[in-house]
């Protein structure tokens, strides 16, 4: 798999940027940071032993993967002492669309993958949530770690990490922002224009891109100005 390209960007929530790539016993690997510390690894080939036992225990394919790290306070103050860990496939990027099964999606770098897997723990702790999901099986929770002699706030501090669960994560900067690719606008535009000519209000078209109304218009209008020919 060859990974997407990485670029340099200013002004938004992530800048993203190369750490490492090399190639080790057939296995490519990249690595993406971003400004507010996630880290997204990806490989192929030969993933390194640990990731391809978890790929065999998860029931995945075999070959492609992507492994995301991050830091809860991708989502607020109150998370930044949990750490996330995510196993799973990349896919092709769906900027307007909610698939039905658990993703990672990075909307600056084009990065979409279907999660297999997702670990959740407090820095420290011995306990983790380990919820996965299946095409065949859907999704399962368990707090991994535990034995007899678990303090109960350990406990408790780890299943609060479920607050941290959702169906999808997006980053990158947010949907309408300008830094899209032209060929990216000029297709929203094309959207834009066709769903007008069906008589969808604003609200409805937005609904449908996951652009917001002024974003809509400005496209629009850029159409309609030639700028995108």
């Amino acid at each position: 798999m060859k990974p997407p390209a990485l670029l340099e960007q200013s002004g938004g929530v992530a800048h993203g940027r190369r750490r490492a790539v090399g190639i080790v016993n057939l296995t490519l690997t990249a690595t993406l940071v971003t400004k507010s510390g996630a880290e997204i690894s990806f490989a192929s080939g030969s993933p390194a032993p640990d990731i391809a036992a978890r790929m065999r225990d998860l029931g995945m394919p075999p070959g492609h993967a992507t492994h995301i790290r991050q830091t809860g306070q991708e989502w607020g103050d109150e998370w930044r002492e949990y750490e996330l860990d995510f196993l799973g496939v990349p896919v092709p990027f769906l900027a307007a669309e909610r698939p039905p099964w658990p993703y990672f999606r990075w909307q600056g770098e084009s990065i979409a993958v279907q999660l297999w897997q997702r670990i959740i723990r407090r820095k420290g702790s011995p306990l983790y949530l380990d919820i996965r999901w299946h095409p065949d099986h859907g999704r399962s929770v368990s707090i991994c770690g535990l034995d007899h002699e678990t303090p109960w706030e350990v406990v408790k501090t780890t299943h609060r990490g479920m607050g941290l669960i959702r169906d999808g994560y997006d980053g990158g900067r947010k949907y309408g922002a300008l830094s899209v690719p032209p060929d990216v606008a000029r297709k929203q535009a094309l959207d834009i224009q066709r769903y007008k000519g069906m008589g969808l209000s604003w609200a409805a078209i937005g609904t449908r891109l996951q652009l917001d109304r002024k974003t809509c218009k400005e496209r629009l209008r850029r159409l309609e100005a030639g700028e995108f020919d």
